[in-house]
């Protein structure tokens, strides 16, 4: 009995730590699934099929369960994995007739660890909540200084929205200054008509005739007074935030008129991206 210390030297930390390990999966569930089984409800069937679809569309958010989705094995997620399921909930032949269990990690939010300079990019980083593993990814370099080509309002825009890219890991855009007089047309328009439809009933793209682009969008605001304001506005609502912050553009030009109409101070704001080769 005299190395009974011993004993409660192991025991006793080891009774301290469990209420914490019990916590850390009564909050995140288990740290491995089985292949297929998205909703970790320890069966597979067609909701998981549905969770795959919707991680390939983009429709998720649950990216924490792509390797569970990966259901072929093959590196990619697709179609091809949601058809696996589906024919195993029907009972033909598939991988998953094997059951085998895949790493979930729990991702934590991402950290910045460096700041992105405007000559050298930045690093962040996930942790796992469950276990040791991270992730890192760049932070782009932070966009040039904009140069008097266009009104300091315009400047303004560009800067805030490249901030908001910049939070979210994409590409900088960079001003059309050749595509200015589409953007001041179409603010003159929204001041008249607060539309994505033009004054003549056309659509708003069609004041980009003549202009190479391959992909197009626009966000519209009336009656804000400073671009910080109109830049809260559009993030704040999910489609104007989308367009914003949409791997598809590499372009932007910004129009801003005084608002004329009865109600309003401030001013009528249009954004123009594009998609420039």
């Amino acid at each position: 009995m005299k190395y009974r210390w011993l004993v409660w030297l192991v025991i006793v930390p080891l009774m301290l730590a469990f209420p914490t390990l019990v916590t850390a999966q009564e909050e995140y569930g288990a740290h491995y699934t089985l292949y297929g089984d998205l909703t970790l409800d320890g069966k597979i069937g067609a909701e998981d099929a549905l969770e795959v679809l919707k991680l390939v569309v983009g429709k998720s958010e649950n990216d924490r369960m792509l390797p569970a989705a990966d259901v072929t094995r093959d590196g990619n997620v697709g179609a091809n994995d949601a058809l696996e399921i589906l024919k195993h909930t029907v009972g033909k032949p598939t991988l998953l007739d094997t059951p085998e269990t895949v790493t979930v990690h729990w991702w934590e939010v991402w950290q910045e660890v460096t700041p992105a300079t405007r000559d050298q990019a930045g690093l962040a980083r996930r942790d796992c909540a469950l276990c040791d593993a991270f992730e890192e990814r760049e932070l782009p370099k932070l966009p040039p200084i904009v140069t008097p080509a266009i009104g300091e309002m315009e400047a303004e825009v560009l800067r805030l929205v490249n901030v908001e890219r910049q939070k979210a890991g994409l590409s900088p855009l960079t001003y059309y200054v050749a595509g200015q007089s589409a953007a001041d047309i179409r603010a003159q328009e929204t001041d008249q008509v607060f539309s994505h439809t033009r004054p003549d009933g056309s659509s708003c793209f069609t004041v980009l005739t003549g202009i190479p682009y391959y992909a197009a969008g626009e966000n519209i605001a009336m009656g804000q007074v400073t671009p910080a304001q109109v830049m809260e506005a559009w993030m704040n609502s999910q489609g104007h935030r989308e367009n914003i912050l949409s791997e598809d553009f590499t372009h932007m030009m910004v129009g801003v008129v005084p608002a004329t109409q009865e109600g309003y101070i401030g001013y009528a704001w249009v954004q123009l991206f594009l998609g420039l080769n």
